[in-house]
């Protein structure tokens, strides 16, 4: 996926940095900030599901306080969200999503066995 092999490049391009370039400050900022943005990834996982539905985007956003439409949301708005601060809440939607898709399966499944034993 495109986010992990950037923050991968990035991390790859930080360790072959000469030595005098890493007692600055600012290599020290951005390699905190990018072991931040690699332990948030996984949060990039759980809220790109494809089995969450709009109602599941729309809490998403509402508990990331995103005043925008799901398909406008970027990369940098998930960033500045703070994804690990709301870990919970979005691992309950990801989960409730989960559980109505394995619902909406079984459902259709059963529905089609009904058809057969017509």
């Amino acid at each position: 996926d495109k986010i992990r092999g950037g923050l991968r490049a990035l991390e790859e391009k930080l360790a072959n940095m000469e030595n005098h370039i890493r007692s600055y400050d600012a290599f020290d900022f951005l390699r905190k900030r990018l072991e931040l943005q690699q332990k948030n990834y996984v949060h990039f996982v759980t809220i790109s599901s494809p089995v969450l539905r709009k109602k599941h985007q729309h809490q998403i956003l509402k508990i990331l306080r995103i005043k925008k439409i799901w398909q406008d949301v970027t990369v940098g708005d998930l960033w500045e969200a703070e994804l690990k601060r709301h870990k919970e809440d979005l691992l309950k939607i990801a989960e409730t999503a989960q559980g109505e898709s394995a619902l909406e399966e079984y459902l259709v499944s059963l529905a089609a066995t009904w058809e057969d034993a017509k």
